[in-house]
């Protein structure tokens, strides 16, 4: 039966048959990598013949599938999950032929994972896939081809019990590129750049609060000249009160909150002044050697991809994804 088709590619289990997705090639891709001092995620990706499926089904999902399901919410244990989707028609396959590349264009779900009943918990991981579904039934043309498959992780972070409420975040997340397209004649454009927040990565893609750019990855520009309005001053962690229900509204289980709620202690190692995140301490200082890791990364994935590459940065030492520019 196609449900209990499995392939392993090293930290990535692949479920059914049909395509991984773009996201979820590029997670495949990353996993061939060998990328010293960065750990890669475990993933668990639900191939697009479970899509196909669903929707030849009427929206249904049987008891089969719901196995496979509850097969990976367990091996996630109790940490946050993230439920990302994965269209085929996003950048990274292999196989494209001449139609659009899209990225960015369909709903994830981050899912705190930690309500005291294991059934609201499946229950809320079983909607998100549900609404990853619904989201893309909804947003396709009627003659389109295109499918969705699935990419659960656990989402690397800590917990902090702030003065609005438990939320969970990652210190350090963004995106990288191999190539930095808008480099001036003093710097070399190979050398790629970052966009780099604290908390989780929404920040650096959805663009409504300033967040360090870091052009480029090998000889950075001093952040003072950088820095648009001194540095970071907002965050996006993961309400951790949001643990029964899902209606379908991407961010709805995220908080925005200023980096005053958040651990002191913790986000001076990264750079703070005047209750503003500079991160100065990761990109001029090197600490942790972040800079150093970052550039061993990009080059270790670019060994092994030949054409430019962006990657999700989710925490200080692991790569969540890759996907070709």
């Amino acid at each position: 039966m196609d449900t209990r088709q499995v392939r392993q590619f090293r930290q990535v289990k692949l479920y059914g048959r049909g395509s991984p997705g773009g996201k979820g090639e590029g997670l495949i891709r990353v996993n061939e990598c060998d990328l010293p001092g960065a750990s890669k995620l475990p993933t668990h990706i639900l191939a697009t013949s479970f899509f196909n499926r669903y929707l030849d089904r009427g929206c249904d999902i049987v008891e089969a599938e719901r196995s496979v399901f509850a097969s990976i919410f367990h091996e996630m244990g109790d940490l946050p999950i993230g439920v990302r989707s994965s269209a085929t028609n996003e950048a990274g396959m292999l196989d494209r032929r001449s139609a659009a590349v899209h990225a960015g264009e369909q709903v994830s779900f981050m899912l705190p994972n930690n309500h005291p009943d294991p059934d609201v918990r499946f229950r809320q991981f079983e909607l998100a896939i549900r609404h990853i579904y619904d989201y893309f039934i909804r947003r396709r043309s009627g003659d389109e081809q295109e499918a969705m498959a699935v990419a659960v992780n656990p989402i690397p972070g800590v917990f902090d019990d702030t003065l609005t409420g438990p939320v969970y975040y990652p210190y350090i997340s963004g995106v990288a590129n191999s190539f930095f397209p808008h480099a001036l004649k003093t710097q070399d454009a190979s050398e790629g750049f970052a966009r780099i927040a604290f908390g989780h990565g929404y920040a650096t893609v959805l663009d409504d609060f300033p967040v360090i750019s870091m052009a480029t990855i090998c000889n950075p520009i001093p952040l003072k000249l950088m820095q648009i309005g001194g540095g970071q001053r907002y965050f996006y962690s993961l309400d951790m009160t949001k643990n029964k229900e899902l209606h379908g509204v991407e961010l709805e289980t995220m908080k925005k909150l200023h980096v005053r709620f958040a651990n002191f202690h913790k986000i001076k190692l990264l750079g703070l002044q005047n209750q503003v995140v500079t991160i100065e301490e990761l990109v001029q200082n090197n600490h942790f050697g972040f800079r150093t890791g970052l550039q061993k990364i990009m080059e270790g994935i670019a060994a092994r991809i030949t054409s430019h590459l962006l990657i999700r940065l989710p925490q200080r030492t692991t790569t969540s994804g890759v996907r070709g520019c």
